[in-house]
């Protein structure tokens, strides 16, 4: 058994080298290939025979490596599924000058125009983290930029909302790597106990250790591109968190639900193996039990 384990790490290993080698796909074919994701998640706060449809985007990275042709077909993908509410959950950027602006604020503005939009900002998007890989001093520019294109910015901060006759609460962090990071401010003046379904976007899904203290259901990241390499038989090598369990997909914790997801764009050169950049899509509807999570339907392959 311990020889047909180390045959088949051997096999993937010089599978991965192989096609790491092509870098027409690992740099060019397959981050262009969005895997359009449903998933369905029950929530007791919504009556029988209601559904809300969220649409998840993260990590854009737009750089020259991420033109925004692909950010806009990321967009296309997720608005053409008719979402109610939008999250959207950091790093709109790479570095402080990784591009024009004043193009991207036209480019996210197509957000708002088709559904309420929310967003938190991540480590890229500015602070101490930032500063010193070449990023902005704070994240105020993006934050501004983001605000410009009318997306309701949550910086350490809740608001209430009413969407398709349903009342949530959608609560927003700054990014965790930065000294921006509040948690108590974002949750200050909410009831201890959540009496409707809150949604918390939070960059880096580490934050869940934090954030346990607090009363919500669903928490939103992205920040891990779920490896952007994931070696067959092995996984990702590379992982910017501490608890590895958690890097993409749905997972049940503590009674309460966590999506990663894999971003639309990357960093080192936006390189993508075996872990396509990820549109995604999660369908709320009326249930309880951790146990009852499903993927809808296989995913759609863009």
């Amino acid at each position: 058994m311990q020889i047909a384990r180390r045959t088949l790490l051997r096999a993937g290993g010089a599978v991965a080298a192989g096609s790491l080698a092509s870098g027409s796909y690992v740099f060019g074919a397959e981050p262009n290939w969005f895997d359009l994701t449903v998933t369905t998640i029950p929530t007791r706060w919504l009556p029988r025979g209601t559904s809300l449809r969220v649409l998840h985007l993260s990590d854009f990275h737009a750089s020259p490596a991420i033109p925004f042709s692909r950010i806009e077909h990321a967009i296309a993908l997720g608005l053409a599924q008719k979402p109610d509410l939008i999250c959207l959950t950091g790093d709109y950027v790479t570095t402080n000058t990784s591009c024009d602006l004043y193009r991207y604020r036209d480019v996210l503005a197509a957000f708002p125009t088709a559904a309420p939009t929310f967003a938190s900002v991540g480590n890229h998007d500015g602070g101490r983290w930032s500063d010193l890989r070449y990023g902005f001093k704070t994240s105020a520019r993006i934050r501004e930029l983001l605000s410009d294109a009318g997306i309701h910015v949550l910086q350490n901060a809740a608001t209430e909302r009413e969407i398709k006759g349903q009342r949530l609460h959608v609560i927003g962090l700054a990014d965790f790597w930065t000294r921006e990071f509040d948690s108590h401010k974002a949750f200050d003046g909410l009831p201890k106990q959540s009496e409707q379904l809150r949604v918390v976007l939070s960059h880096n899904p580490d934050t869940k250790a934090v954030l346990q203290y607090y009363s919500w259901e669903l928490l939103l990241c992205g920040h891990t591109h779920g490896g952007q390499v994931q070696i067959p038989f092995v996984g990702p090598p590379i992982l910017p968190i501490l608890d590895r369990a958690y890097y993409e997909g749905l997972h049940e914790w503590q009674g309460r639900r966590v999506y990663i997801t894999r971003g639309v764009g990357g960093v080192y050169g936006g390189i993508r193996f075996n872990c396509r950049p990820e549109v995604t899509i999660l369908d709320l509807v009326p249930g309880d039990s951790p146990a009852e999570l499903t993927e809808s339907q296989p995913r759609i392959h863009t």
